[in-house]
C-alpha cells in the first residue's frame, strides 16, 4: 500500500512539475526538435498514468481497497477464513468474527454520533500549557 501510495504521489509530482515546465517554455516547448528538452517527457506522461498503473484504478484499488482492508481489525481474517479446509470450524470462527465486527461498527458510528453532538470534546488528556 505504502509503495502504491508513493508511486501515485510521484505520478501526479511529475506531471505537475512537467506541466508547470512546458508553462515556462512557451513555444519551445510545443516545436518538436532536438533542442526541446520537455517534449519526450511530456509524450511520456500519458504512459506513466496508464501503463505503470498511477491512476484512478492504482488509487482506488491499491490504496484505498487494500489499505482498508489491512488496517480494519476484522475483515482481512473475515476474508481469510473463506479459504479454510476445516469449513465447520472456519464457519464458528467466522460467527465470532463476524460479531466482533458489528459490534465494532455499532462503537464506531455511535462514537461519531457521540462526538458530533458534542462538538468532538472527550477526556483526552490535556497537555500542560493548557
Amino acid at each position: 500500500v505504502m509503495t502504491a501510495m508513493a508511486k501515485y504521489y510521484a505520478t501526479e509530482t511529475m506531471r505537475k512539475v512537467v506541466n508547470h515546465g512546458m508553462d515556462i517554455a512557451g513555444g519551445r516547448a510545443i516545436q518538436l526538435g532536438p533542442r526541446n528538452f520537455l517534449a519526450l517527457t511530456y509524450q511520456a506522461i500519458p504512459i506513466a498514468i496508464t501503463v505503470e498503473g498511477a491512476n484512478i484504478l492504482t488509487r482506488s484499488l491499491m490504496i484505498f481497497g487494500q489499505g482498508s482492508m489491512r488496517c480494519h481489525p476484522y475483515l482481512f481474517e473475515e476474508l481469510q477464513l473463506l479459504q479454510s479446509d476445516d469449513k465447520a470450524n472456519a464457519v464458528q470462527k467466522f460467527d465470532d468474527l463476524l460479531f466482533k465486527h458489528l459490534a465494532y461498527t455499532f462503537n464506531r458510528g455511535a462514537r461519531s454520533f457521540a462526538y458530533g453532538w458534542t462538538g468532538g470534546s472527550s477526556d483526552a488528556p490535556q497537555s500542560p500549557d493548557h
